[in-house]
């Protein structure tokens, strides 16, 4: 079985359920987008299909067949986080490298000129985190996260602080390595237009328990033609339906919390 499956998850916080019985099946391969209002169990529901606490109360999550401890021991799995996981003492050559080094594998030169271009690193090579802004602080992150190429890759809001520009150039980045790489990416974003652009299924997280209240799915794209089709997906009418869709479905939440 490829792919993630969530069966019957149920997480709580003391008696307070958020969400219960909940099932979603991702195909490997796939960017999916979570959207929701907050304190709707986005990143708990991340963490939990990535085998991080809280563990479920019930319920099992797979990845590729197995228990999420697996993929981790087989080093298959990368988290990014809302703030950089950075280290004060390495310059962001030793962080990448460092990266090859977590799961176990010889330093491909190429494989890291390659992420640094594509992430826009190049040019900061030599230099330490306390030089960098914050949007260069994602920017290696990421980079880190694809150095290795991970067959799945979690993303809890990892730009939510940039600005609309920067932000844009992170997702485009991370979607190209994800294409290259063939990962299978879910993260978690309130930017319903990132969402239709950048992903080929949007989840919207609605209600307490938290359910899925709206499942959109796009056409699967090609690495090759990503950037052309993303562009003009923003301009068709089933993406200002989607918008349509995914906008309702959050203001109905917040209506009615």
């Amino acid at each position: 079985m490829s792919g993630i499956s969530a069966i019957n998850l149920t997480v709580s916080f003391g008696e307070d359920a958020v969400f219960s019985d909940l099932n979603i099946t991702i195909r490997e391969g796939e960017s999916t987008a979570i959207l929701g209002t907050s304190g709707r169990g986005k990143s708990t529901l991340l963490r939990s299909l990535a085998g991080l606490p809280p563990s479920p109360k019930q319920g099992s999550v797979l990845i590729a067949g197995t228990a999420p401890k697996e993929m981790h021991k087989r080093k298959e799995l990368w988290f990014l986080f809302q703030e950089p996981v950075v280290f004060p003492n390495r310059t962001v050559a030793q962080h990448l490298q460092l990266a090859f080094q977590l799961h176990d594998r010889k330093v491909s030169e190429a494989r890291l000129n390659e992420v640094m271009r594509t992430v826009g690193l190049t040019n900061a090579i030599a230099k330490y985190p306390h030089q960098l802004s914050v949007g260069m602080r994602a920017r290696l992150a990421l980079a880190m996260s694809f150095c290795v190429a991970p067959r799945f890759l979690f993303a809890d809001e990892p730009f939510s602080s940039l600005d609309s520009g920067y932000r844009n150039t992170l997702n485009i980045a991370l979607r190209t390595l994800q294409l290259g790489a063939k990962s299978t990416v879910v993260w978690i974003t309130h930017e319903i237009r990132d969402a239709i652009l950048f992903a080929d299924r949007v989840l919207v997280l609605a209600g307490k328990p938290a359910r899925i209240e709206c499942d959109i799915s796009f056409p699967l794209i090609d690495e090759s033609s990503y950037l052309a089709k993303s562009t003009l997906r923003a301009l068709t009418p089933d993406a200002e339906k989607a918008y349509e869709q995914l906008m309702l479905a959050i203001e109905k939440d917040v209506l009615v919390a």
